[in-house]
């Protein structure tokens, strides 16, 4: 009988330890990217709700659109914002529902929904914040109080 080798596993532990690595590699950057969108959407988020009571305040179209974009540009650089007014009461609207009106019978009574959209950048995809604020008359407007 003769006696031979068989082949040898030299080198299959190399190879299976650069799997591994590879594996562990790619779940810690889909781990990385996961935190960094999260971070990234929540200051989208403050940042719009920021400019929101910023834009309330302006009074008129113009100094909201002004205002929401000097506040983004401070926290967001290079963030995108769009400002929207919109009737209260609108469906799916924060006044939708309300009741009482002195304006008309709307059920708005001449409110507004100042919204403001805050998109940002972040590595290979964009996030997006969005706040809505209820502008009441007399809110810098110079109607009411």
């Amino acid at each position: 009988m003769r006696w031979t080798r068989g082949r040898s596993d030299a080198g299959y532990v190399t190879v299976e330890a650069a799997l591994v690595l590879s594996a562990v590699t790619g779940v810690a950057a889909l781990l990385i990217a996961g935190i960094v969108t999260g971070v990234a959407w929540i200051g989208a988020a403050g940042t719009a709700r920021d400019a929101a009571r910023a834009a309330a305040l302006a009074g008129d179209p113009g100094g909201a659109e002004r205002a929401a974009t000097a506040i983004a540009g401070q926290r967001s650089p290079g963030a995108t914002v769009t400002v929207t007014t919109e009737p209260a009461g609108v469906a799916g609207g924060p006044g939708e529902g309300a009741t009482g009106d002195p304006g008309g019978g709307s059920g708005t009574g001449g409110l507004q929904v100042l919204r403001v959209t805050v998109q940002r950048r972040v590595a290979l995809w964009s996030v997006t914040g969005e706040a809505a604020v209820v502008v009441e008359p007399g809110d810098g407007d110079g109607q009411g109080p």
